[in-house]
């Protein structure tokens, strides 16, 4: 496959780098700090306990990660099995949000009552949170240059969020990291995914408009628009909020993460879709040094990050 005219095959590379490390540095460091992120490099003691660990999306992105780096491939019926096993684990002690929690126990009624019958895993919860975009660069990456896009994006949010809203932003959200993996402007970008899901009902329609009222406050401070869209974790609030920061940062990985972590609320789940965005449109270049060896587990996610772009990029 070639990617878009102009694109050489190292600068699409990088951006795939870009935004798969974008997104789990976007994770945690807005679940510590930036400054954690920063001041351990330099020799510097900062109170927080786990710098660099990941939130309970961050590991739920990187079993997503893990499992499409061994197959070649996005597969409800390899990745959902090792999220309901890694968090329904008698030792897990992270926070399950809604979506988890809902899709462990839609399993587990399925499996009750037709232990006979294989599980589809396109039963998550009915729930219109950030949980599936805030682990979707490895699918992007993998798709980035094929049709099904779109298709793979739906079959992998309904593993745990079988909810048309959530789709629908996944999609949009898929669809502006593609565009930008391919080397479009980031307003281009986000414009041309407004449109494209537009057609999607009235979510369609709530997320054009949403995308609209955006473009034009960016002349507002991150702080206050996150406040204004909302500071949960409702796509409605957390997919504006992090759209704002990320465009009005668009050259300022840095900053883009710092001022999305101190606006408050859901800040890992706006970092992660923020971190993924400017990740494709920067490059892994384009983020600080030394963030990415900051991440628990940085080696095994490095090798998987290879292996998703060695698929992607495969002549």
């Amino acid at each position: 496959m070639d990617v878009e005219k102009g694109m050489t095959a190292t600068a699409f590379a990088d951006r795939c780098r870009g935004a798969i490390w974008g997104q789990f540095i976007g994770d945690a460091a807005c679940r510590a700090t930036v400054k954690a992120f920063e001041e351990p490099a330099q020799g510097v003691k900062v109170d927080v306990r786990h710098p660099g660990e990941l939130s309970p999306n961050g590991e739920a992105a990187l079993l997503l990660l893990q499992s499409v780096a061994e197959l070649g491939y996005f597969s409800a019926p390899d990745f959902g099995p090792r999220f309901v096993a890694y968090f329904s684990a008698e030792g897990y002690r992270g926070k399950l949000d809604q979506a988890a929690r809902g899709t462990i126990n839609n399993y587990l009624t399925f499996a009750a009552h037709r232990r006979s019958s294989s599980y589809h895993y396109q039963g998550g919860a009915d729930d219109d949170g950030p949980s599936t975009l805030t682990r979707l660069a490895p699918v992007v990456v993998n798709r980035s240059l094929e049709g099904s896009l779109l298709k793979v994006v739906e079959i992998a949010t309904r593993v745990c969020q079988d909810n048309q809203r959530a789709v629908a932003y996944a999609k949009c959200h898929a669809l502006i990291m593609r565009d930008l993996l391919n080397g479009k402007e980031f307003g281009e970008a986000v414009k041309g995914a407004a449109k494209a899901v537009s057609g999607e009902g009235e979510v369609g329609r709530e997320i054009a408009a949403a995308i609209e009222a955006v473009f034009s406050r960016l002349d507002r401070p991150v702080r206050e628009m996150t406040a204004q869209f909302g500071t949960g974790s409702p796509l409605r609030q957390s997919f504006p909020a992090a759209l704002h920061c990320a465009l009005r940062n668009q050259n300022d990985f840095r900053m883009a993460i710092e001022e999305t972590s101190q606006a408050g609320g859901d800040a890992t789940a706006r970092g992660a879709m923020a971190g993924a965005w400017l990740g494709a449109l920067l490059g892994l270049q384009g983020i600080p040094a030394g963030w990415a060896g900051m991440i628990h587990g940085k080696d095994g996610i490095g090798s998987c990050i290879e292996k998703v772009i060695a698929t992607a990029i495969k002549p």
